[in-house]
């Protein structure tokens, strides 16, 4: 984005300068997803600034100087969605630009669409119509050519507003507009000044040209500096008005009619409205698709990128459409926007192909507008942008299990899980309790993206991983250095050194196994080589994810994480509310804070002793101006260092990493392990330890060491209860059975288990659990009798 922006001295921001600095209306055409790229886009250098330039367009706009079109979220071509999507993609689409651009008020325009790629029909047109929008653009010299003749497109009629089908279109004048690379006197070229001539003096005042240029060509400093010329030409001119669509849709343009009256609703050529008209788009994309996108579209249902399965087509089959039923299937106020975002953000441009690298573009054409020389469709191959942003749509059926987990979570909710949940046909490994929940892969063994929940409202907030980022591939891969990485979230093992040779990053795209934690909630991923992590969740209420690392043979462990507090934040207000990162406990400790109005969202990652926080990490290619580690789409990462004994023994860390509402408690859980920091501090002297560990080996762990009140450094002092026994009856031993008392300590569950045969290890329950509140409980063996012998114990876990 910074290079787009400028640069020096032209890029994107020397498009506004030229219309402000000549107060030149212009109309305006930005997808939502490419100004939220610009909104997360800081830079050091104002030149450079995403939100600068933003900003610059939303004081622009405040202006009078600037209106923005109707948009889709990302191009996608509408002709092949039903139009409940295409609604929705609008809805999304505006929600986004009036938040960008007009701070909450509706400044995308509700009247003038800009269609995709401008690949336009008669169904194209009705779906346009129900989307609420009833003025449009298409190209004089491709679609009024082949639609009305070549004699009506380049009379006056082709420099009016034409009705066709209920929805008007404004002309683009695409064979004028490639003057705007030529100048004469500093300014438009003699072809401009004469057409303009002719339309000025040809008694009709309600005629416009419209001249378009695409934001890459201000790339050039040439094509600039001759923009700005013809710019600065037609705004100084009396007999010329430069204006914008949404001045003439709304009134804002008088002229005088052939009747001599004034007017200022501007008049049509009418075409009628029951007009069968061929598809048609802008010239490379007609010329490249031999005019007809469905030779594009139909090659994209058939892909099956990595997933094995078709992409199929929304509202018929497929990847596609299953991926939207499950967006269509979220409830969740606070999923919504996220889960269409990463839908529709993946449909761009709706598949696009490039033609056989030995056809050269030929655009030349006859008379009729047919091509001389027509692309060649065998051996197309679909470009690589299409391919890895389409391919990344079903990745938005996981909304669907979230949405799930939402709504149904409560207070004893705690699961791992495994179930395919992004459509590529392998298991997904989901780790949620009551307030987390947690996507992991075996690719890498890393998390993907996680969301935070309010159990006292519901709210979700999606805090790592971003699914609506450009992924820069099909699969599940990412990338294994700076350059080429576009998503991080969670556990990444980003770079591992063994004790002899060099260092690698083998297992950020390598196969993890994957089995259910022992001794916990969670799973242990293994490269099966070095590396093997147990990630848990220690209790139903637990703000974090504990991650413990055995290193085996490593001298060090570069791991990272992508933390994206309160994502939807991000996308519209980029930085504007995420503070810098806060380094504590000897760099062990980094917390990142977003604050978007009255809502606080915390991340924070801790390592245990032997490990540090890197704050010298980059994720920068090259040096430049933007922020440090926030290379990727809204994300800022973290690195941790690990340090291994560089021998082949195994050395173990804890990793965690958690999410709150950043209030401090007077008592607080810092680390979000189940242990209060004093009592961590009290028995450590730090908070390295977390509640699966166990220091003195007794196998009771330290969060029931915790719970029972026993010291966690003794293994004689493990605070388990004494079971005792009484005849049931009072009697002595009965037939009646026993009655088997325990002490009981408050949040603990308690149940007895019995067993006549210990050789066989099989126990059975003794009653029902028991809750925990600090009194002595019992519970009564029934089948216990003078005859029989039986072994009790008691399992005591964490609710």
């Amino acid at each position: 984005i910074h290079n787009l922006a400028t640069t020096n001295p032209v890029g994107y921001f020397r498009l506004l300068d030229t219309h402000d600095n000549y107060d030149a209306p212009l109309t305006l055409h930005l997808t939502p997803t490419l100004a939220s790229g610009l909104q997360w886009a800081k830079s050091s250098d104002t030149r450079n600034d995403g939100p600068a330039f933003n900003a610059r367009i939303r004081n622009l706009i405040s202006q009078g100087i600037v209106d923005l079109t109707g948009s889709t979220f990302s191009d996608h071509v509408v002709k092949y969605f039903p139009q409940s999507f295409n609604n929705a993609d609008r809805d999304l689409a505006r929600d986004f630009l009036d938040q960008i651009y007009g701070n909450g008020s509706p400044v995308a325009s509700r009247q003038v669409f800009w269609t995709p790629e401008r690949v336009l029909d008669d169904e194209t047109l009705a779906l346009i119509s129900g989307m609420g929008y009833g003025y449009t653009f298409a190209d004089q010299m491709r679609h009024f050519v082949k639609w009305f003749g070549r004699n009506s497109a380049l009379s006056t009629d082709g420099f009016r507003l034409n009705e066709v089908n209920g929805v008007k279109i404004f002309p683009i004048h695409d064979f004028t507009s490639d003057y705007l690379d030529q100048t004469l006197d500093n300014g438009s070229s003699l072809a401009v000044r004469q057409l303009l001539s002719r339309r000025a003096r040809s008694g009709v005042q309600d005629q416009v040209a419209v001249l378009w240029r695409d934001l890459n060509d201000f790339a050039t400093d040439a094509r600039s500096d001759s923009y700005d010329a013809n710019v600065r030409w037609l705004a100084s001119r009396p007999w010329i008005r430069v204006v914008t669509a949404g001045q003439i849709v709304g009134g804002q343009i008088g002229y005088r009619g052939t009747d001599g009256n004034a007017y200022t609703n501007w008049g049509t050529v009418t075409r009628g409205t029951s007009q069968n008209l061929a598809q048609t788009a802008k010239d490379w994309v007609d010329w490249a698709s031999n005019e007809n996108y469905d030779n594009w579209f139909n090659k994209l249902k058939t892909e099956t990128f990595s997933s094995g399965t078709a992409f199929g087509q929304v509202g018929v089959s497929g990847i596609a459409n299953s991926a939207a039923s499950a967006v269509s299937a979220v409830t969740s106020t606070s999923l919504t926007s996220l889960a269409r975002s990463v839908l529709h953000g993946a449909m761009f441009q709706t598949g696009f192909f490039l033609p056989n690298t030995n056809q050269t573009t030929d655009l030349q054409k006859f008379s009729t507008g047919d091509y001389i020389n027509p692309a060649s469709l065998p051996n197309q191959t679909m470009a690589d942008f299409a391919r890895r942003t389409q391919s990344q749509a079903r990745s938005a059926k996981i909304y669907e299990f979230v949405n799930g987990w939402a709504t149904t979570a409560n207070s004893t909710t705690l699961t791992n899980r495994a179930v395919d949940v992004d459509l590529d046909g392998a298991n997904e490994y989901l780790l949620y309790n009551s307030r987390l929940f947690g996507v992991f892969e075996t690719k890498g063994g890393r998390m993907t993206a996680a969301w935070m929940r309010d159990p006292a409202t519901g709210k979700i907030w999606q805090v790592a991983g971003n699914l609506a980022a450009y992924a820069n591939t099909e699969t599940e891969d990412e990338g294994t250095d700076n350059a080429t990485a576009y998503r991080t979230s969670g556990f990444k093992d980003w770079y591992l050194m063994p004790s002899a040779g060099t260092g690698n990053r083998a297992s950020v795209n390598g196969t993890y196994t994957a089995v259910a934690a022992e001794g916990g909630t969670g799973w242990t991923f293994s490269n099966q080589s070095d590396v093997t992590k147990t990630i848990t969740l220690a209790s139903t209420d637990a703000k974090a994810f504990t991650a413990s690392y055995s290193l085996s043979g490593l001298s060090k462990a570069y791991i990272r994480f992508g933390l994206s507090p309160n994502l939807q934040d991000l996308l519209l207000r980029g930085q504007t509310g995420l503070g810098s990162e806060v380094l504590s406990n000897t760099n062990r400790r980094v917390t990142l804070t977003n604050t978007s109005g009255s809502e606080v969202v915390r991340a924070f990652v801790e390592v245990s002793s032997g490990g540090t926080i890197n704050p010298a990490a980059s994720d920068l290619a090259t040096e430049g101006t933007t922020m440090t580690r926030r290379n990727q789409a809204q994300t800022h990462q973290v690195e941790v260092e690990l340090t291994g004994d560089g021998a082949l023994t195994t050395t173990t860390h804890v990793i965690t990493l958690g999410f709150d509402d950043g209030t401090d408690t007077p008592n607080p859980d810092s680390d979000a392990d189940g242990l209060l920091d004093s009592w961590e501090t009290s028995n450590f002297g730090d908070l390295s330890q977390n509640g699966s560990g166990d220091p003195d080996g007794d196998g009771i762990n330290n969060l029931l060491e915790y719970r029972l009140g026993s010291n966690p450094n003794s293994a004689s002092s493990n605070g388990l209860p004494a079971l005792n026994f009484n005849p049931a009856d009072g009697n002595g031993m009965s037939t009646n059975g026993f009655k088997i008392s325990f002490p009981t300590a408050t949040n603990l569950t308690y149940q007895v288990v019995a067993s006549t045969n210990l050789s066989t290890n099989s126990w059975g329950n003794v009653g029902s659990s028991v809750a925990g509140d600090g009194t002595t409980k019992s519970v009564t063996d029934t089948s216990a009798t003078n005859s029989v012998r039986k072994f009790y114990r008691i399992n005591i876990s964490v609710p």
